[in-house]
């Protein structure tokens, strides 16, 4: 098992508004590493009801296991690359999805669970042999570029960076967890789900939604007109 679930208060004040600082070197990274928001398109055996089941279901077996929620989010972002780029059929999209959870897990976990465990998560539809042949495909087809700035990398950081109240974060949490869901939010880059579920936030708890200085300090008021 995962060592703990993370909290997105841990990330550190001082990192954070460096990081922010030198977005537009993220921000290319984050383009150059989207998936196609078409892609379901170009899937005739799989559907967006297919993908939220599959998303669901990774998100409970991430509570389950206690996995940090960049586990979850960089998961579903292996497996809407991986799903732009490879015809997938429907009996195969569990095993996409469980090697892309288990991959995740392996960048972001301390103690991520063990081969068998994910072996025993897919009720032992999927064997051991077929996860790590999985895990080859999806390393190949996505040139080893595994990491990259999800919806959650970024809120966590506009969380610390504005020392968001627990109750803030809490509901910032909930709402990208529910943007992972829908299909449709696809067509927006990372940060810009990030700063507008951070507003939305923040109002809902009766805060500034984008306070000025937070505007002055990060540069981020590019990212509402820049997609």
């Amino acid at each position: 098992m995962a060592t703990k679930r993370s909290d997105i208060n841990t990330i550190n004040f001082l990192e954070s508004r460096q990081v922010l600082k030198n977005l537009n070197v993220i921000k290319a990274k984050e383009r150059d590493l989207s998936a196609d928001s078409q892609y379901l398109h170009k899937q005739p055996d799989i559907s967006s009801e297919m993908r939220y089941i599959l998303i669901d279901w990774l998100t409970d077996v991430s509570w389950e296991y206690k996995l940090s929620l960049e586990s979850l989010h960089l998961a579903v972002s292996i497996i809407d690359r991986t799903l732009s780029r490879l015809l997938c059929p429907r009996l195969k999209l569990q095993l996409i999805g469980v090697t892309a959870i288990m991959i995740a897990t392996k960048f972001e976990e301390v103690s991520p669970p063990r081969l068998e465990e994910f072996v025993n998560i897919t009720d032992e539809t999927y064997s051991g042999d077929q996860i790590l042949r999985m895990e080859k495909v999806i390393l190949n087809t996505l040139c080893f570029e595994i990491s990259t700035p999800t919806a959650n990398w970024y809120g966590a950081r506009l969380a610390s960076l504005t020392c968001s109240e627990e109750q803030t974060s809490s509901l910032l949490n909930y709402l990208l967890e529910l943007a992972l869901l829908d299909y449709r939010y696809l067509q927006y880059r990372s940060s810009v789900i990030a700063c507008a579920a951070f507003c939305l936030a923040n109002v809902m708890t009766g805060n500034t939604a984008w306070s000025s200085s937070l505007e002055h300090d990060t540069g981020l008021q590019h990212i509402f007109y820049k997609n």
